[in-house]
């Protein structure tokens, strides 16, 4: 369990944080016989770092340039929407992912004395993540998760409503004050999926199954050059899920909600675990397999003919013939 802490957050908020702009393209080409020739490229503008001078990319007239600062600004202007009374000065960023290349970034923001307790001992505060990028890769984007307090464990949401979503077109007009009433409050509908995932048991054998099926761990034999390497990053994750499952079995037993802590602690802090093959490419992924899977099994265990063995089967099946094949003994 990794506590909450602000500190480092904020010092890399400062690395996302530099000056852009668009800048016009010239190409320089020389004629047969004749002297070079440079001509402005009309249709396309560079978006330059301004601090580096780094070309972060090459875009369309069309192209509308938001800052990371200017997307701050705007986040600030939706939690605001959503929690009137909290003084948006006070709020601080708890995760900050951006590449080596610096196009784009992910911010996630708190406010401490925003939160709800499940129950006693766990209190989860809401946490919103701007999402934004020079190049493309995404929109601009404002979500809703929430962040366990103790430690650091956080999940996003994969529901329209709680997304807001704007590409970098001239032609989008964005209304934040409008467009963030589609945001509905869902506090209350996570506690009580998590108060069903605390009440259904999950015994010991059956947790490293569980937790390749809610992180959606690619079980499939690959040709024999990435036997080892997937092996081992296998043998690394059961090591990290006994650790886990030993920690948070003191507060939550050997139940689904253990599960659940399990795989957002992995999710979370992949940075340092580093577990999830594939995790750069697509954070966002991995930070809803969790709740998506909460508001799934939450709804399959209530039925009466529900079968955690039938449930697993399919999990258990593959990684047993990948047992048979590699060696590899997951139980």
């Amino acid at each position: 369990m990794i506590p909450l802490n602000s500190e480092f957050p904020s010092q890399q908020l400062n690395d996302v944080l530099f000056d852009v702009s668009l800048e016009p393209l010239f190409s320089k080409f020389q004629l047969q016989n004749k002297y070079p020739v440079e001509q402005t490229v009309s249709q396309y503008k560079a978006v330059v770092n301004k601090k580096s001078g780094q070309i972060l990319s090459v875009v369309s007239k069309n192209y509308e340039l938001i800052k990371n600062k200017e997307a701050l600004e705007m986040g600030k202007i939706v939690f605001k929407q959503l929690y009137p009374k909290v003084d948006v000065n006070e709020l601080v960023p708890f995760k900050v992912v951006f590449p080596k290349s610096l196009t784009s970034a992910n911010i996630d923001l708190i406010h401490k004395d925003v939160n709800f307790d499940m129950w006693e001992q766990e209190k989860w505060l809401p946490f919103l993540r701007i999402s934004n990028s020079y190049n493309r890769t995404h929109a601009l984007s404002f979500e809703i998760g929430f962040v366990k307090e103790l430690c650091s464990n956080g999940v996003l949401f994969n529901k329209q409503t709680l997304k807001l979503k704007y590409f970098h077109d001239k032609s989008r007009k964005i209304n934040l004050k409008n467009d963030s009433k589609e945001i509905a409050s869902v506090a209350k509908q996570f506690g009580e999926q998590c108060n069903r995932l605390l009440e259904y048991k999950v015994p010991q054998e059956d947790m490293f199954p569980l937790l390749c099926l809610i992180l959606k761990i690619n079980l499939q034999v690959p040709d024999e050059r990435q036997v080892n390497t997937k092996t081992k990053n296998l043998e690394k994750l059961k090591k990290i899920v006994s650790e886990q499952m030993a920690a948070y079995e003191k507060s939550y037993g050997l139940s689904a909600y253990n599960a659940f802590n399990i795989a957002t602690d992995i999710v979370s802090h992949n940075d340092k675990y580093k577990a999830l093959p594939g995790y750069y490419f697509n954070i966002r992924s991995f930070f809803i397999r969790p709740t998506v899977w909460t508001e799934e099994f939450s709804g399959e265990i209530v039925k009466s003919d529900f079968s955690l063995n039938d449930y697993l089967k399919p999990t258990i099946k593959e990684l047993n013939d990948f047992n048979e094949i590699t060696g590899f003994k997951w139980n």
